[in-house]
């Protein structure tokens, strides 16, 4: 007892001097603690053990840039660099390690093993040698145990080199271990090794865990399954739990781990060329596919490396069964990862998309779709369609179902349908009856999407599951949820119309793919929305129901004689019970192409007056513009009202219409009139064209008094050009090149509406009594004759051109008023006249010499030389009276004039 006081108190002082700034002295103390552990009894060795311990860990050094540092020593003799700081990190290292291992008389072994000292001159080793073991081998397995052997070649690694030194040295002097080969290499000692490893890769300690980091890559070096299998599970987990390391020194190492963990998994998950498959490989694959997969979705910092292991995982199982098991777990999450996996930023700057960088919403969630198609993610799924079987199919299934009808975000819902219709394109036979219908009613739901994008991809799904499922199944899907009322956000003419193009392009998929598989019912029923929406404004949601309609309709006529029945409630309830302006407007549009067909349909002769159907749709769409006010194109709804009027109370060329429908053509003349006068020149032109049509096909006209009001409120007089003055300057408001101001004249539109307006005054005449001397006559006569003059004068050449014709036309009608008229034949003739001296243009003199040619052909009809404009004869052109010939004699002959 009293030596092992007196070795106390010695190790006690030599525990101190290690920890001193004199390297002399702390390797003295250094081999004095080994020396008195030699010495003491049992009792005291475990007293020598603690003090070193204590004094070790307590010892400090100073790490502050204001204080002094010692400068490096070097050894002339062995060139060895070292400092008291660094001495002092080595020991406390060595305490660290030691207290790790379980074992805390092993710290004995390590500062036994001789190093590289400054202190290795001949007098020194003649004094103390520090160069030579201390411990006889009896205490040598007593410090430093069996036990410990397999686990000391994993701190060869360590990151200081003076704790690598010491371990190689009790490995080389107490065991005889030279190579660390030889432990690779010995199926006995590696599996104790490995498994040290991957928990030192968990440890608190950084150094043990830059250990670690840096062996299992040698240690796990041409393993096979048989050898790692019972710790992949383990280790597979330290690995992607140290690659989120925040210690420098542990994290400039991972990305090797990381390769030698990528390439480990890939070979152990490789069939190759082996058939079948072996065993171990469907082990591995088992375990690692399922920690692969829970990965991805748990650790944000590992996705990179567990997709990157599944892309080659996915590739080497092409042709074989080994993924099947696993697809119902493999497809969901890579169809999330088309979402999870994108740039958070994305979704921030889709709602600021308009605003910085000039796109629309829906644009901007295209293109993020289009991009996520690149992704790893997208890859998989394309490679995964190989291995779909009909067994993992069911079972992925209500998975896909979910996806698309909750999925989070677009990217997700949008990869569900388009994995869908890959597989059903690639794989059909793998998709059961049962499978097939739940897929269809889930691409049914994605229809109503809230996502144009997603409402687009649903469409290509339900149009490639539709050819799976059974006639009856598809009709039901097809009726449920296609051909019902719109869906609750369709509020707005945008939503409705983004609905209604991807509705019409699953319908349209549908009736392409499934031709003649589609019920009677079901036709009927599509037939009936085509025929209206073919005719909306929106070209995406007319495009795809036109080509809907053309292949349930063979003709249009046919198309109209057979779902009449089905297309007359679609318009009706457009005109009673949208709220939409655009939406009647696109009806109205509908019920003019019904009326260019009526006189095709066979089912629908002369009279069509009390048909049930065209009566429906008239009374309406009375309704819908009864008390309706003006706003752009509203004219539309009138015109198409004017021309279903005139296509039902049709009649025979030179017939009356009955007294009974007498009150509905007044009735609906009343409704369209103020049409006719308010709003701009494009609406009035359209209402007065659709006036026009019903009053030739009735038979029909207007009161002349209410007529010719109309026509002059329609037409307003055109003021005269005048001159600015120096104090007014003229402002210029740009507008639509149409409606284009031209002082003095009338806008291109406005041309338009008096082309109309001489048409419908034409018609007008036809229909007047036969009697020429009637009042009623004279009356129109002169109200045409002096609209006629006021617009020629201020025309342009191509209307005065179209004003000539009309004129032309009315005069074959009505030649023998003129006779009775001649203040009016007076403007008209010099008008006329003037004309065939104007350079302007040589087609208008033309028409205006054919004019005068017929005019002084017909009978009772005088001129004035007077008429002639002020040298008339030098204003000819050259080549007219050659090209006129005989028109221009019987002209200047009908003036009383002479060349």
């Amino acid at each position: 007892p009293g030596v092992d006081d007196q070795l106390s108190a010695l190790s006690r002082i030599f525990a101190r001097g290690m920890g001193g700034t004199d390297l002399f002295a702390s390797d003295c103390s250094c081999r004095g603690v080994v020396h008195s552990y030699r010495l003491a009894h049992e009792t005291g060795q475990g007293l020598i053990v603690r003090d070193v311990l204590t004094a070790l860990s307590a010892r400090t050094s100073a790490n502050n840039p204001f204080v002094a540092q010692r400068e490096k020593k070097v050894s002339l003799l062995t060139g060895t660099t070292v400092t008291p700081k660094e001495r002092i990190e080595a020991l406390q290292a060595l305490v660290m390690l030691a207290r790790h291992l379980e074992h805390r008389s092993v710290v004995i072994a390590l500062l036994d093993q001789p190093s590289a000292s400054t202190w290795a001159g001949y007098p020194f080793t003649e004094a103390i040698d520090l160069q030579s073991s201390c411990l006889p081998a009896s205490l040598q397995k007593e410090v430093c145990p069996d036990g410990l052997r397999l686990k000391l070649p994993v701190l060869l690694f360590h990151g200081n080199a003076a704790v690598r030194d010491a371990v190689q040295g009790v490995l080389l002097n107490y065991f005889q271990v030279e190579s660390l080969t030889v432990v690779i290499n010995d199926p006995a000692q590696w599996p104790v090794t490995f498994q040290y490893c991957v928990t030192c890769l968990g440890v608190a300690s950084a150094s043990l865990r830059e250990a670690a980091v840096k062996a299992a890559p040698v240690l796990t070096r041409h393993k096979e399954w048989r050898e790692v299998g019972i710790f992949m599970e383990d280790y597979t987990k330290a690995v992607i739990l140290v690659l989120d390391d925040m210690e420098k020194q542990v994290a400039v190492h991972t990305e090797a781990l990381a390769r030698s963990f990528r390439g480990m998994a890939i070979r152990l998950c490789d069939p190759g060329s082996k058939r079948p498959v072996p065993q171990s490989v469907r082990d591995a694959t088992k375990m690692l596919v399922p920690m692969l997969l829970q990965y991805i979705e748990t650790y944000k910092h590992a996705q990179g490396l567990c997709l990157s292991i599944l892309k080659e995982v996915i590739t080497n199982a092409n042709g074989t069964d080994l993924l099947a098991p696993y697809l119902p777990e493999l497809v969901p999450l890579l169809i999330e990862g088309l979402t999870a996996l994108e740039d958070p930023r994305l979704a921030y700057s889709q709602f600021h998309a308009e605003s910085s960088y000039g796109v629309t919403t829906s644009q901007f969630e295209a293109a993020r779709a289009q991009v996520s198609k690149s992704s790893v993610s997208s890859d998989l799924l394309r490679q995964l369609v190989k291995l779909v079987t009909a067994e993992s199919m069911s079972e992925v299934a209500p998975r896909l179902r979910s996806m698309v009808n909750r999925g989070t975000g677009s990217n997700s819902r949008v990869g569900a349908c388009e994995w869908i219709v890959m597989v059903a394109m690639e794989r059909p036979t793998s998709i059961q009856p049962a499978a097939a219908g739940m897929l269809l009613r889930a691409a049914a739901h994605g229809l109503l999407d809230g996502s144009a994008v997603v409402r687009t991809a649903a469409a290509s799904a339900f149009g490639a599951v539709a050819k799976l499922v059974e006639n009856k199944d598809l009709d039901t899907v097809v009726v449920e949820r296609l051909l019902h009322r719109p869906p609750s956000f369709a509020t707005d003419n945008a939503a409705r119309n983004d609905y209604r193009a991807s509705l019409g392009k699953a319908v349209w998929e549908v009736l392409r793919l499934c031709s003649g598989r589609l019920g009677p019912e079901v036709e009927t029923a599509i037939a009936g929305k085509a025929f209206v929406f073919r005719s909306s404004s929106e070209k995406r949601v007319s495009e795809p129901w036109s080509h809907a309609w053309d292949e349930i309709a063979p003709t249009a006529s046919r198309g109209v004689d057979r779902y009449l029945p089905v297309i007359v409630p679609e318009l009706t309830e457009c005109f009673r019970e949208s709220s939409s302006r655009d939406e009647k407007m696109d009806a109205a549009k509908a019920v003019d192409y019904l009326c260019l067909q009526i006189p095709k349909v066979s089912s629908l002769p002369k009279p069509r007056a009390d048909n049930s159907h065209l009566t429906e749709v008239h009374e309406s769409m009375r309704v819908a513009i009864n008390g309706m006010p003006l706003f752009d194109g509203s004219s539309k709804l009138a015109a198409a009202l004017c021309r279903l009027t005139g296509a039902r109370f049709e009649v025979e060329e030179g017939a009356t219409p009955e007294e009974k429908h007498m009150d509905v053509l007044r009735s609906d003349w009343e409704l369209v009139r103020h049409f006719c006068v308010k709003g701009t020149a494009v609406d009035k032109a359209a209402a007065l064209e659709g006036v026009n049509v019903m009053c030739v096909a009735a038979g029909w006209w207007p009161a002349q008094h209410h007529l010719w009001e109309v026509v002059f409120e329609a037409l307003p007089e055109v003021k005269e050009e005048q001159k600015p003055t120096e104090d007014s300057e003229e402002e210029e408001v740009p507008t639509d090149r149409g409606d284009r101001k031209r002082k003095g004249r009338r806008t291109v539109n406005e041309e338009t509406l008096v082309e109309h307006t001489m048409v419908l005054c034409e018609g007008c005449f036809k229909a007047l009594p036969a009697a020429e001397d009637s009042n009623e006559v004279q009356a129109s006569w002169g109200q045409y004759m002096a609209l006629w003059v006021r617009e020629c004068k201020i025309a342009t050449p191509p209307s005065r051109l179209l004003l000539l014709r009309s004129l032309k036309r009315a005069l074959s009608h009505r030649s023998a008023v003129w006779a009775t008229a001649k203040a009016m034949n007076a403007g008209v003739g010099q008008l006329a006249l003037a004309i065939v001296v104007d350079p302007a243009s040589g087609r208008v003199r033309r028409a205006a010499w054919d004019f005068l040619a017929d005019v002084a052909a017909t009978e009772g009809i005088s001129a004035d030389p007077a008429w002639m404009p002020k040298d008339w004869s030098q204003k000819l052109e050259p080549h007219d009276r050659e090209e006129l010939g005989e028109k221009f004699e019987r002209v200047v002959k009908w003036v009383g004039v002479e060349l």
